[in-house]
């Protein structure tokens, strides 16, 4: 219970992706930057192909995706991942 608790206040931003996908493969190399960069950032990921009910809950339209949580809930869903500087904002 208690980390459930701990999740909903959380801010933390969650990378959906499938293996096969060559731009979630950039993503997931920029992500790797960003993270050397802002050590606390708390970021997860998720395999859209073992979890398809979470596409349908959160209507992703495509990957890679990167959903924002504040709180618990869901602030903003980013599908256009341009720049190592972009991921940093939005990451930040």
């Amino acid at each position: 219970m208690e980390e459930k608790r701990a999740f909903q206040q959380a801010t933390f931003t969650l990378f959906v992706y499938t293996p096969l996908c060559g731009t979630c493969k950039a993503t997931e190399r920029m992500l790797h930057v960003v993270l050397q960069m802002l050590p606390g950032a708390a970021l997860f990921k998720c395999n859209i192909n073992v979890m398809p009910q979470l596409a349908s809950q959160w209507q992703i339209q495509s990957v890679p995706c990167l959903m924002v949580f504040r709180q618990g809930e869901l602030i903003k869903q980013e599908y256009a991942m341009k720049s190592v500087i972009d991921l940093m904002a939005l990451l930040s």
